[in-house]
């Protein structure tokens, strides 16, 4: 079984526009879930999936090895001012997935935990 917790920054993040987390492999993830905590927000959150193959077999390839992201659909959630937003999936069929964020604000923390065969 795979079991899958990791902090997707290294240390909090003052975000002015845009921002994207690395790619997340999910092989033999069956479910998962990924929880923001921020402050001083003002901006959207939505989760994009691929299922594109990466040239090399890594966790966190580069963003060019993953090129066809599709958005997925009722994902996005409002941020405003302080608080926590969780997303919790459910029998995943995609290869991988991303967190995208836009607006302002400071991101604390964000953590994706994950459980599979």
């Amino acid at each position: 079984m795979r079991i899958l917790n990791d902090s997707l920054i290294d240390s909090p993040l003052n975000i002015t526009t845009a921002w994207q987390s690395e790619p997340i492999n999910l092989s033999h993830i069956a479910h998962y879930s990924i929880q923001l905590a921020f402050s001083a927000a003002s901006g959207s959150v939505y989760l994009e999936v691929s299922n594109d193959v990466p040239k090399v077999d890594n966790r966190s390839p580069s963003s060019t090895q993953i090129t066809n992201w599709t958005t997925v659909a009722g994902s996005t959630q409002s941020l405003s001012a302080n608080g926590t937003g969780l997303y919790d999936v459910e029998n995943t069929g995609y290869s991988w997935v991303r967190v995208t964020i836009s607006g302002v604000l400071s991101l604390d923390s964000a953590r994706i935990n994950g459980k599979g065969v």
